[in-house]
């Protein structure tokens, strides 16, 4: 007797370690949700970016920003070739956040993990425990990642060597950040738009009368061949919304006479064409945008003709 129930012990104690590897093996490969992936971002309120590269592939968009496979640079061939990765046909969706100088990215896709070791080593890095480091084509920069999941690649670039690792484990603390369920979306802290000197004249004075929002969300709309760039600002007060929108239709006047005084039209191929053509509506503490895109803006951003 009781070696029968020593032999039940043990058949139940292999099921439960059967059962234990088979869960620990489901989680570690599985591809995690858009909240999932969000958490991993290192806690700070910075300017975040989301791109569902699936989605735009399928509507037949993604060749239409990307511009040309012949425009291609010779070293991102070469990435291609020895990596076995591209973007094109691999990536399905990128969730960055950029922080000061730091990129922290999130990639869902297809990767072949020996090949881009051997990649990264190629390049002078190094890799320990999946976790490769390598400097960047630009000075005192570094490129770091690692596999966050079996289709998510955790990557960093920019002055921190070890960039990557901040994005190990989820944080629970971050702040809460607005998101479209759209394709392409844009999320920016108010505070992003005050240093706003550097920036070109049209979009210096948009970036000056929203500096006091306290989250901008931008996204594109696609109807068909008609494109529509959609802001969302959220002020602290509805006195603020009714100032915020105020300025916004002002500006957008100011940029359409200045067009004009110089003696050109606005162009629909740059911001000039897109920033003037600006509507605006409140609800409540929100200020509504929408920018027609012409198909031309979206080619000369990817240097089409």
């Amino acid at each position: 007797m009781a070696h029968i129930r020593s032999r039940i012990w043990i058949g139940a104690a292999a099921l439960a370690l059967l059962a234990g590897g088979a869960l620990w093996f489901w989680h570690s490969r599985r591809d995690l949700s858009a909240a999932g992936l969000m958490a991993h971002l290192p806690p700070a309120d910075a300017v975040v970016l989301h791109a569902d590269v699936a989605a735009l592939r399928r509507a037949g968009l993604l060749d239409l920003i990307a511009g040309s496979r012949a425009a291609e640079e010779s070293e991102y061939k070469t990435f291609v070739t020895q990596s076995g990765f591209n973007y094109r046909e691999h990536l399905d969706t990128v969730l960055a956040s950029f922080q000061g100088g730091q990129a922290y990215l999130l990639l869902g896709g297809r990767f072949d993990w020996k090949a881009l070791e051997g990649y990264a080593r190629r390049q002078g890095g190094t890799c320990e425990d999946g976790f490769c480091r390598m400097p960047a084509s630009t000075p005192n920069r570094y490129i770091s990642f690692f596999a966050l999941r079996s289709r998510v690649m955790a990557l960093s670039s920019g002055p921190n060597p070890w960039g990557a690792a901040a994005m190990r484990s989820p944080v629970t603390t971050r702040p809460a950040i607005r998101s479209a369920l759209k394709p392409v979306w844009l999320y920016v802290p108010g505070s992003a738009f005050r240093p706003a000197a550097g920036m070109p004249a049209g979009t210096r004075l948009f970036a000056q009368a929203l500096e006091d929002a306290e989250s901008v969300l931008v996204w594109l709309d696609a109807d068909g061949t008609k494109f529509e760039a959609r802001m969302e600002a959220a002020c602290k007060t509805e006195e603020a919304a009714v100032i915020l929108k105020a300025q916004l239709e002002k500006v957008t006047e100011v940029l359409r006479k200045l067009i004009v005084r110089v003696g050109q039209q606005a162009n629909p191929r740059d911001l000039s064409g897109v920033l003037t053509q600006g509507a605006f509506r409140r609800e409540g503490r929100r200020v509504i945008g929408r920018w027609p895109i012409e198909r031309a803006f979206l080619e000369s951003l990817a240097g089409g003709p």
